[in-house]
């Protein structure tokens, strides 16, 4: 639609303008806007006729100002626009894709009561370049024109009918960059309004209000053709997202609801509807329900499996999925969910959440064989296949449909190549079960991509098999199409359907849907900034409370934080590190960080665990390399441990008995989220004393843990002697008997042995006393008359003057 086309202004002289205007044959028609005078001029002038820069054009009133616009264009790119003088305009220099057609923001202009201003175009050495290679716009002309800030839109009206003649084209001049692009006019008396109800996946929340596909754009094109060629948002155009992960019996209760907004919009009886792939079953759950309202004029199916798509059978079984990108997105989606609930695979997930909306696409034909055997039994049979009632139901009463009063048009799609999942050949269990992992049968060789693995292509859209899109034969079209580019490639024929009319642009601008890509979702309690290889961010911004809303990651889509489920996604990711900036929320605690990059034919998810406090601000770098997935890492900005002072004890030998003063400091750049002291395996406070009457003479070991927020740990250990002398060992004998431990006749035992030892002059006697206090102990011991921690205690003492 946005063709490479050129256009050139200049002033004449009013007469001479009137006289050139009657070589045309052409004529106007004016769109009203809210902020814009809108010009539509239409004009078939051989370029030879007049010689390039020389076009007689036709003329317009802007009645609400007194402007005097006129507009030719040439289908060679090179053209001339002219006009009385009565304004003026320049400084074009940024151009964006907008409702089908071309938007040059920082512009300038001026109204003025006259004067020679002229603008060329990108073609024989001229100054500008409308529409050609650079899509920049520049203006030629006298200077003291260019004052006030505008925005200055173009959009493509029709096709040249042959050689080098005019085209049509919307001319907008706008105050505000909210303008809308002047385009053929709907009549609301042969059209209705339209809702485009998406697929599966083709749906996401931004805090909390579900978008129509805004992570890979496959209906972009669509919508903006429609808008393009005369639809208006939410006035004659409606989108219909929805959680697709729900049945659809309740999906269609929403569509009910959305119809009658739509209707109280419009005033109308009557909607249209285009759905693909599994919005269409949505509308048929609708239409074929006791609910019906009779509110449906026209139903467009594109690529809906109308008798279910065999590679449904993957996911429902096995928490699987073919290896196009569109699954592989799929799959990546659901598996970071399944973490975030706690589910350690992602068949666990499906069947516990459940995600009733795979199990509703599941084939109601035969389309499972034994390995071994070329038997493909019929459907339904509880022995060989899942059960799918949804679409039992809805085609046991297909008649409902056909009764409706709805015109229906079936779009589908077929590939040259046999790529689409039409049998799946399977090693059957030896216990069917409809609750067990691939409990109808394991594809043989699944996961072997050297192999076929199990999985047996016919004709299709890649998704969906053609016998299935095509069950409903109603206006039955057939495309050449993969199963999302079909909403692309029928999207001329849509608007015929809805209008009855050939449109006279169409959108294809829209080049995201089967692209690479990266997620990002942050699993509470945090919010996420993501800054890509190149510097351009999406996410919170942290200073400000509110999204980043400047140098934004192209196409990229953001959940906003207003959500559990905050995630990014970011189409054809750049190679290299994206930095993910966490900042934590709530009262802190666990958080993680996930990434799924989906590549031609594999993703892989990788995660990272980590502590927040809140409000602290936490950065790791993601390294992506697009060309291989499983090679993605997660790592923090911060790679230094947390640092550990022992302060105190100063020293490490002491006696036993005495107290231990203990003081242990952390510090971390990023935060110390986790820390523990422990003397003797047993956990102590940073900061306490020690009273090492109650530990045992000998070695002891002061251990101090540190880890940092992002997972960063490191630990201190400093060994500390506890040694016993007679002194202290007396001073034992004595608490013990206080303590109630031991009785006072074991006391004057152990003392009188004691001192006997302590007063020895020969070391042999003094060994014999010692030994005498330890047989004291044994038989104090085995009769009772001591506690088994005295008992300890006591005998490390003697131990220890034993061995010193």
């Amino acid at each position: 639609m946005r063709r490479a086309l050129g256009l050139g202004l200049r002033f004449l002289p009013f007469l001479i303008f009137a006289i050139i205007a009657t070589f045309l044959f052409a004529h106007s028609a004016f769109a009203e806007s809210r902020i814009a005078e809108q010009v539509i001029a239409t004009t078939t002038v051989d370029q030879e006729a007049f010689g390039l820069n020389n076009y007689p054009a036709q003329s317009f009133t802007a009645t609400s100002t007194g402007i005097v616009q006129s507009i030719a264009v040439a289908d060679n790119g090179c053209g001339v626009v002219i006009s009385d003088g009565a304004f003026s305009f320049s400084n074009f220099p940024t151009r964006t894709s907008i409702n089908g057609g071309s938007r040059y923001t920082g512009a300038s202009f001026s109204v003025s009561a006259g004067g020679l201003y002229y603008l060329t175009t990108g073609c024989n050495n001229n100054p500008g370049n409308f529409g050609g290679s650079t899509s920049d716009l520049y203006a030629g002309g006298e200077a003291g024109h260019m004052k006030q800030p505008g925005v200055f839109q173009t959009q493509f009206v029709s096709n040249a009918t042959a050689g080098n003649r005019l085209l049509d084209w919307a001319f907008t001049v706008c105050t505000s960059s909210d303008c809308t692009l002047a385009g053929p006019q709907i009549d609301a008396t042969t059209t209705a309004p339209v809702i485009i109800i998406p697929g599966i996946l083709g749906s996401a929340p931004h805090n909390g209000v579900w978008l129509i596909d805004p992570i890979t754009h496959a209906y972009d094109n669509l919508i903006d053709t429609l808008i393009g060629n005369g639809f208006e948002n939410d006035k004659t155009l409606f989108t219909f997202p929805y959680d697709w992960h729900k049945s659809n019996i309740d999906t269609a209760v929403l569509l009910k609801a959305k119809i009658d907004e739509v209707k109280a919009v419009c005033n109308c009886a009557q909607v249209d509807i285009v759905a693909h792939s599994m919005g269409g079953l949505v509308a048929r759950q609708y239409i074929q329900s006791d609910y019906y309202g009779h509110d449906v004029r026209k139903l467009i199916f594109l690529g809906t499996p109308q008798l279910g798509a065999p590679k449904a059978y993957l996911m429902w079984e096995g928490g699987e999925n073919d290896t196009d990108k569109a699954d592989q997105r799929l799959k990546a989606f659901l598996r970071i969910e399944a973490i975030k609930h706690g589910y350690t695979n992602l068949f666990d997930y499906i069947r516990a959440r459940p995600i009733p909306s795979v199990q509703e696409l599941l084939p109601v034909y035969g389309y499972i064989k034994h390995l071994g055997s070329p038997d493909i039994p019929t459907y339904p049979n509880t022995a060989w296949y899942p059960s799918n009632t949804f679409l039992e139901n809805l085609d046991n009463n297909i008649s409902n449909l056909y009764s409706a009063g709805v015109d229906i048009t079936n779009f589908v799609g077929d590939l040259t190549n046999s790529t689409t999942i039409t049998t799946l050949r399977v090693v059957p269990p030896s216990t069917i079960s409809s609750t067990a992992i691939w409990g109808y049968g394991f594809p043989e060789n699944f996961g072997n991509s050297s192999t076929d693995q199990g999985l047996e292509r016919g004709v299709g859209d890649g998704t969906v098999p053609l016998s299935s899109a095509s069950f409903v034969p109603n206006h039955l079209l057939v495309f050449n199409s993969e199963h999302t580019e079909l909403v692309t490639n029928a999207q001329g024929s849509v608007f015929k359907v809805l209008t009855d009319k050939d449109p006279v642009s169409l959108v294809t601008d829209q080049s995201g849907l089967d692209v690479k890509m990266l997620i990002i979702q942050i699993l509470s309690p945090a919010d996420i900034k993501i800054i890509a290889p190149d510097g351009k961010e999406i996410g919170k911004d942290f200073a400000t409370g509110q999204e980043i809303t400047a140098n934004k990651i192209p196409d990229a889509f953001y959940s906003g934080f207003g959500t559990d489920d905050e995630y990014v996604t970011i189409p054809s990711p750049l190679d290299g590190e994206y930095k993910v900036v966490t900042q934590g929320t709530g009262g802190g605690g666990t958080y993680t960080i996930a990434t799924g990059v989906i590549a031609d034919a594999t993703s892989s998810t990788t995660f990272f665990t980590g502590q927040t406090a809140p409000g602290q601000i936490i950065e790791q770098d993601v390294h992506i390399d697009a060309s291989s997935p499983s090679d993605t890492t997660i790592t923090p900005a911060d790679v230094t441990p947390p640092t550990i002072t022992i302060i105190q004890p100063a020293t490490t030998t002491f006696t036993h008995g005495s107290l231990m003063p203990v003081k242990v400091a952390f510090s971390d750049a990023t935060g110390v989220a986790t820390s523990s002291v422990s003397f003797n395996g047993k956990p102590i406070t940073a900061s306490t004393t020690i009273d090492l009457f109650f530990e045992l003479a000998g070695n002891g070991s002061l251990v101090a843990y540190a880890r940092d927020f992002v997972n960063n740990a490191t630990s201190s250990a400093r060994v500390i002697q506890v040694i016993a002398t007679f002194t202290s060992t007396r001073n034992d004998i004595n608490r013990e008997n206080t303590l109630g431990w031991i009785s006072k006749s074991l006391k004057s035992q152990l003392t009188g042995d004691l001192i006997k030892a302590s007063t020895a002059r020969k070391s042999g006697d003094r060994i014999k006393y010692l030994n005498a206090m330890q047989k004291d102990l044994n038989t104090a011991k085995s009769g009772g008359k001591i506690t088994l921690l005295g008992y300890q205690i006591l005998t490390a003492d003697v131990n220890w003057l034993l061995n010193h």
